[in-house]
């Protein structure tokens, strides 16, 4: 992402300093200054060592409230666009819970009801292809480097059962899961690009800069917002 950044050079550097684990955390201070006054242990939850993938992507008390705005629906809403027969990813254009046409219907962030309860019924957002007969489930996560493989694997665990309930209501189309994940500092793998070709996305390298720059940007917002606390 740094080769065709269009971040500052302030920001470009934070963001290394992220990536390098260089912010100041409590469980750093410690280490570093062995500071036996300093906690190791986050300023919110109480729960685990301040580290700074702990910050990013593992505290439970940011989960709805910060998380979930700041990065996770960004990097959805560049996803829902990219799909959109209709709408443009270069201006700001309302997001409507179920779009349709002739060919295409979109379901954002919507409760599906089926003939058995699913604990998992709400993915981000659920393409019908009606010309082709297919339907892709999409599930986006933002995560550690180190949890992306792990992530795919639930998110297909976690909508394959929704699937099935599909294929029971809707027999004559063919179902798959698509997890979109991308990491929190902005890593990528060859996963999103076979998922986005799959689903006929124009640009994809540019649709995965967008995704990169929206989790970085939210990234450092959480951070820094955090170490004020």
């Amino acid at each position: 992402w740094m080769k065709k950044s269009t971040f500052s050079s302030h920001v470009e550097g934070y963001l290394c300093a992220v990536q390098e684990e260089e912010i100041f955390t409590n469980a750093l201070k410690t280490k570093r200054l062995k500071d036996h006054e300093t906690k190791a242990y986050c300023r919110l939850c109480k729960r685990n060592k301040e580290t700074i993938q702990h910050i990013i992507a593992a505290c439970p008390r940011l989960s709805i409230s910060i998380y979930l705005p700041w990065r996770h629906n960004k990097v959805a809403n560049i996803i829902y666009q990219s799909i959109h027969p209709k709408m443009d990813q270069n201006t700001r254009q309302r997001i409507t819970e179920v779009y349709t046409d002739d060919k295409t219907e979109i379901w954002w962030d919507t409760r599906i009801k089926t003939l058995v309860k699913l604990e998992h019924d709400k993915p981000d957002i659920v393409l019908w292809k009606r010309d082709e007969q297919k339907c892709f489930i999409i599930d986006i996560c933002v995560c550690l480097d180190v949890n992306i493989d792990k992530n795919i694997e639930l998110k297909q665990n976690y909508y394959l059962p929704l699937a099935a309930e599909l294929k029971r209501l809707y027999p004559e189309y063919t179902y798959e899961v698509l997890p979109v994940i991308i990491s929190a500092t902005g890593l990528v793998t060859k996963q999103i690009v076979d998922n986005l070709k799959k689903l006929k996305v124009d640009n994809i390298e540019e649709t995965i800069l967008k995704c990169q720059k929206n989790a970085l940007t939210g990234t450092m917002k959480i951070i820094k917002c955090f170490m004020k606390m």
